[in-house]
């Protein structure tokens, strides 16, 4: 007899607590955009990158959208060994990482058709079916508006706390690196 008064306390309680907060009814909504859903596939991507040149030992990416300047800016920060560090330099590290980043998202594949299944534009799409009024320059104003940067940290004794040595930035198109001096 016990046992069913304990049942009924908590089916009683639980269905009085039932309906979402207002929070969380604003979330649900709020539908998701093909640009958050492309901003968090990018995001989600970044942790595949394989940097075997480097001697990592860690990184992470970020991905997040600046109305102000109307750019996409993916930052990746890269967690060096001390021992690569001292050997090839931080801005040798800077400039092959973000090369890294930048062809995983597609840069250097001269195919247009390729860089549309393979490069920034292949996150913000619809999978198994393509949408009749999508943008022809989809892509390509997609690549003008993003831009790449990576932070390389290091300390040494291979663990935290870890030191800024350099950071990098380059547009999608940009063959070239800017390293940001502070």
């Amino acid at each position: 007899m016990k046992n069913w008064g304990l049942i009924a306390l908590l089916v009683i309680s639980t269905n009085l607590n039932a309906e979402p907060s207002r929070s969380i009814s604003y979330l649900m909504e709020d539908s998701l955009s093909m640009f958050d859903w492309g901003v968090f596939r990018m995001e989600s991507s970044m942790a595949n990158i394989k940097f075997k040149e480097l001697d990592l030992l860690n990184h992470y990416g970020r991905v997040n959208y600046d109305w102000d300047s109307n750019r996409i800016n993916l930052e990746t920060v890269v967690y060096s060994s001390y021992k690569a560090l001292e050997k090839s330099g931080s801005k040798a590290i800077c400039r092959k990482a973000i090369t890294k980043v930048k062809e995983h998202f597609g840069y250097g594949i001269k195919e247009a058709d390729f860089r549309a299944i393979f490069g920034i534009a292949s996150y913000f799409k619809h999978t198994g079916f393509v949408k009749k009024n999508a943008p022809e320059n989809l892509g390509k104003d997609l690549e003008n508006v993003t831009k790449f940067s990576v932070l390389v940290y290091a300390s040494k004794l291979d663990k935290a706390p870890y030191n800024q040595y350099q950071q990098c930035v380059s547009s999608f198109n940009e063959k070239g690196v800017m390293y940001v001096e502070e």
